[in-house]
C-alpha cells in the first residue's frame, strides 16, 4: 500500500511539473491569432488572491461576430440550397450531412476572399447580375442590444445596398424592420438571417414571435368550443327527454 501511495504521489508531481505555465498559455493563444481584449471596468472583478489568480479575455479578429455586413456575397437560388432538403433526402446525419458541408464549400470556393463572405438565398434577378459581388466601402454596423428574441442594430450602409447578416437561425416567426418599414428576411449562409438594406443609415430591429403558441391557442379554444357544444347538446337532449316525459304523463292523466 505504501509503495502504491508513493507511486500515485510521484505521478501527481510529474503531472504538476508538466502543466503549462500562464505565460506559456498566453503565448499559445497569441500564436493562434487571438489578441487580448481589455474588459470594461464594469466587467472586472477583484480576485480574492490576486497574487495567484487573474482573468484574461482574448478575441479572434477574424471572427464574424454575432452580426456583420457582408464583404462578399454569392447569391444562390432556393433550389440550389441543399439545406432546404429534408432528412429523407440527406439521411440521418442531417443537418451535419457531408453533402451539406461539401455543398457549402463549393459555393464559398467561388468567392476570392473568405472573411466576411456570405451565401444569400435569393429569387431577385438583380442579386445575380454580379455574382459573387464585392462590397468595398467601409460600411458599419453597431450592435445596440441583443436580448433573447429581440435584436437591435445601427447600420451605416455606404454602398448602393448592403447585406446585414445576423447569426441566428432563420426560423419562421422572425420579423425585421428598418424603423417602421418591414424588411424581407433571406437565408444567409444556408440557415441564418440576412436582410438587404439600401444606402443610408438604418435603425434595424428584429423580433421573434413563434407561430406555435398561436396554433396552440387556436387548438385549445377549438377544444373548449367543441366541449361546450357537446355539453349544450347533451343538456338539450335531457331537456327534450324531460319535456317529452312530462307531456306523456299529462296525456295519460287526461285520458284517464
Amino acid at each position: 500500500n505504501e509503495l502504491f501511495t508513493n507511486k500515485i504521489l510521484n505521478d501527481k508531481k510529474f503531472e504538476l511539473i508538466n502543466l503549462p505555465s500562464p505565460d506559456e498559455k498566453m503565448k499559445k493563444l497569441r500564436s493562434m491569432g487571438l489578441v487580448p481584449f481589455d474588459l470594461p471596468e464594469s466587467y472586472r472583478f477583484a480576485p480574492r488572491f490576486p497574487e495567484y489568480y487573474g482573468s484574461y479575455v482574448f478575441k479572434n479578429p477574424e471572427s464574424y461576430g454575432k452580426a456583420y455586413l457582408a464583404k462578399w456575397v454569392k447569391s444562390i437560388k432556393p433550389s440550389e440550397n441543399h439545406f432546404n432538403k429534408s432528412v429523407f433526402e440527406l439521411g440521418l446525419s442531417w443537418p451535419r450531412s457531408p453533402e451539406l458541408l461539401q455543398h457549402f464549400k463549393e459555393h464559398l470556393a467561388e468567392i476570392p476572399d473568405i472573411p466576411g463572405a456570405t451565401l444569400i438565398e435569393s429569387t431577385d434577378l438583380k442579386d445575380f447580375a454580379i455574382n459573387p459581388h464585392e462590397y468595398q466601402s467601409n460600411s458599419d454596423v453597431d450592435i445596440v442590444k441583443i436580448i433573447a428574441s429581440k435584436a437591435v442594430f445601427n447600420v451605416d450602409c455606404k454602398e448602393e445596398h448592403c447585406w446585414l447578416v445576423y447569426n441566428s437561425a432563420a426560423l419562421k416567426g422572425w420579423q425585421a424592420y428598418s424603423g417602421s418599414q418591414r424588411l424581407s428576411i433571406q437565408n444567409a449562409n444556408l440557415g441564418f438571417i440576412g436582410v438587404k438594406l439600401e444606402r443610408g443609415t438604418h435603425f434595424v430591429w428584429m423580433e421573434f414571435s413563434p407561430v406555435e403558441p398561436v396554433i396552440g391557442l387556436i387548438v385549445t379554444c377549438g377544444g373548449w368550443i367543441l366541449a361546450l357544444g357537446l355539453c349544450l347538446r347533451h343538456l338539450s337532449r335531457l331537456a327534450f327527454y324531460h319535456n317529452s316525459k312530462t307531456v306523456h304523463k299529462i296525456e295519460r292523466l287526461t285520458t284517464t
